[in-house]
């Protein structure tokens, strides 16, 4: 039996992790950990595939202020091991995975969690 109020959980739980992000901004803090960098690179680009120096590159020209502000000032290694410490840790309804590897490094998707 599943329980029919887990969308709306999740719902709630991704609305609260915007909210913490949008005060932590105000507050001029630069997300710096793996669950807030997973809520704002999904918000930015959703479940497409990535490597870190796209995202990056991304950044730059992406109408997101928050992923400038998350991403712009880490190199790409940086990134990719931020983003290896979060892989397969849900949290805030949204996971990070690897989804694969090429000759640049690793492939990154962010997808939803319910």
């Amino acid at each position: 039996m599943t329980c029919s109020c887990a969308p709306a959980l999740a719902a709630l739980a991704a609305e609260v992790a915007v909210l913490r992000r949008e005060v932590a901004e105000l507050r001029g803090e630069r997300p710096a950990d793996g669950e807030a960098l997973a809520t704002t690179i999904f918000e930015a680009i959703g479940e497409r595939a990535f490597s870190a120096r796209e995202l990056i590159e991304h950044a730059g020209f992406a109408p997101s202020k928050r992923l400038a502000a998350a991403v712009g000032h880490l190199s790409p290694r940086s990134l990719g091991r931020l983003l290896a410490s979060a892989a397969r840790k849900p949290t805030s309804g949204y996971i990070v995975e690897s989804a694969s590897s090429d000759a640049a490094g690793r492939i990154w998707c962010v997808r939803r969690v319910l």
